[in-house]
């Protein structure tokens, strides 16, 4: 009887984690390649976007350079792909670019999280733009921005003029910005509430921002997964979650400081899903001489 016993708690046990699962659609991502990013000097990548079969990159310690991907066989290198000055540079305050994407002409828009604000780089960096006022009050009207060091981060351009824009954490939340009118629309919305529960210690959060469709997937950098937002009347919902988390806490990737999940930039295509680390200069436990980012690529779940 007390097998028997067991084996139903056991059967329970498991079908109450299956039901979880369905519930919200938990997919583990299939770890394709795994790269290091090489720069010169320390660099935090923040950010990831594809144009015309090229990726890009900012860094939160480069106020005026967009990053080019250059792949190797076993490394990726960065190079400078655009030099720029942001119009009313002061050099005593940081811009600190949190996120990038680009329009249908190659253009880009940089997140700068200690501005909290949009800047415009035109593709060949001729022409430079702050394309919204602080968005800092239109935030903090919901709450966000309530901590220093966790404003904007991620952003992804939804269709043209239609830009989106993540609040890092506590709380964390989403800012949508319509370039349409001579004065820009802003709306902001607190998601603070997560659908799956966090680690001990961890503040829900989320990072890099990628968009197709309409659709818009955004990385939880704490839950070390990607999952889609749905918008739901006067809010937007989470859907499905795609888990990346058995492949950066693998003892191969895994680096020394566990405190809070490491990737900062998301890019997808029909094939793969594209993930950037920014290791803020920590050595992979594995390598303790190796201070690199890590690039991942990943099948993408159809």
């Amino acid at each position: 009887m007390r097998k028997l016993a067991w084996i139903n708690s056991l059967i329970c046990f498991l079908f109450i984690c299956i039901s979880c699962d369905e519930q919200t659609n938990v997919i583990q991502l299939e770890l394709v390649k795994a790269l290091p990013v090489e720069y010169r000097e320390p660099v935090e990548p923040s950010g990831l976007v594809n144009y015309e079969g090229e990726f890009f990159t900012v860094s939160d310690d480069h106020d005026n350079q967009i990053f080019r991907l250059v792949f190797h066989e076993e490394k990726i290198t960065l190079e400078t792909h655009l030099g720029f000055v942001a119009p009313d540079y002061d050099k005593d305050q940081k811009m600190d670019f949190e996120g990038i994407d680009c329009d249908s002409g190659g253009n880009f828009y940089l997140a700068s999280e200690e501005l909290s604000s949009v800047l415009f780089v035109s593709n060949d960096g001729s022409q430079l733009q702050w394309k919204s006022p602080s968005l800092r009050p239109y935030g903090e009207e919901k709450g966000l921005f309530a901590l220093q060091n966790a404003n904007l981060e991620g952003i992804t351009l939804i269709r043209e003029n239609l830009v989106v824009l993540v609040a890092e954490r506590e709380p964390r939340g989403l800012i949508e910005l319509d370039l349409k009118e001579n004065a820009p629309i802003v709306h902001a919305y607190n998601l603070d509430e997560p659908l799956i529960p966090m680690p001990k210690n961890r503040p829900p959060d989320f990072s890099g921002l990628y968009s197709e469709n309409d659709k818009i997937y955004v990385l939880q950098r704490a839950l070390h997964c990607v999952s889609q937002l749905v918008k739901e009347g006067e809010t937007f919902k989470e859907a499905k979650f795609w888990s990346f988390e058995n492949t950066e806490n693998d003892p191969e990737y895994i680096y020394s400081d566990t405190r809070y999940g490491l990737a900062e930039g998301l890019f997808m295509d029909d094939r793969y899903v594209y993930i950037i680390l920014d290791n803020d200069g920590n050595y992979r436990n594995a390598y303790p001489s190796d201070m690199r980012p890590l690039f991942f690529i990943f099948e993408r779940p159809h």
